[in-house]
């Protein structure tokens, strides 16, 4: 019973229907109730992912890593491929905030650059690339 009724909270909500007062909308909000699940979800893991760069000064989450850090793995996929794809509904904001903390769209160009950059100082240091 108890789930039905958040589900028609949140759905009054997003539909602007008169059942959901402003009294009862501020009371639930003083709660801290959740008003949009899978934005709150994307929130949690971006922040996850901030946490992360901050300790490890990259966002290449790598899988098996760390036990918790399986679902930051995926999620950060999934933001990938999904932008890849362009089936991602990733909002303008939310590409701002990932490009912000210097997300990693496409691991392989990475990857690739900072082997070039790598050898670009060799070459500069011993004047060849042998």
């Amino acid at each position: 019973k108890l789930f039905n009724w958040v589900l028609t909270q949140r759905k009054d909500m997003k539909k602007g229907k008169l059942r959901l007062t402003a009294e009862r909308k501020e009371l639930l909000d003083e709660l801290g109730f959740c008003w949009d699940v899978l934005e709150s979800a994307w929130q949690a893991n971006y922040e996850k992912l901030k946490a992360y760069r901050e300790q490890n000064g990259h966002c290449l989450v790598s899988k098996g890593e760390l036990d918790d850090n399986d679902r930051l793995y995926n999620w950060v996929l999934k933001q990938r491929e999904g932008m890849k794809k362009g089936k991602l509904r990733l909002t303008a904001e939310r590409k701002e905030l990932l490009d912000e903390i210097e997300f990693c769209w496409d691991v392989l160009e990475s990857a690739r650059q900072e082997h070039y950059e790598k050898l670009k100082a060799y070459q500069e240091q011993n004047g060849h690339c042998l």
